[in-house]
């Protein structure tokens, strides 16, 4: 990430909600505020530096949450 990020947002339904991330150092952490099933999900990133300048990104992910009781 770059060191001049002041502010990262993601979303997971093409910005009708939009999840404003923790920053810290090089690193940021955002939490979905709706509960996410298993399954593939595409989620959007956007950084914004100090002079307002934008970058995007998106990538997949998968949730795969597997109960304690459940036998592979």
């Amino acid at each position: 990430m770059d060191l001049d990020v002041r502010q990262v947002q993601i979303t997971f339904d093409r910005g009708k909600t939009v999840v404003e991330a923790q920053l810290q150092k090089n690193r940021w952490c955002a939490q979905s505020e709706n509960k996410l099933a298993n399954g593939t999900y595409t989620v959007w990133a956007m950084a914004i530096n100090s002079l307002g300048q934008r970058g995007k990104a998106e990538d997949s992910l998968i949730i795969k949450f597997i109960e304690k009781n459940q036998k592979n």
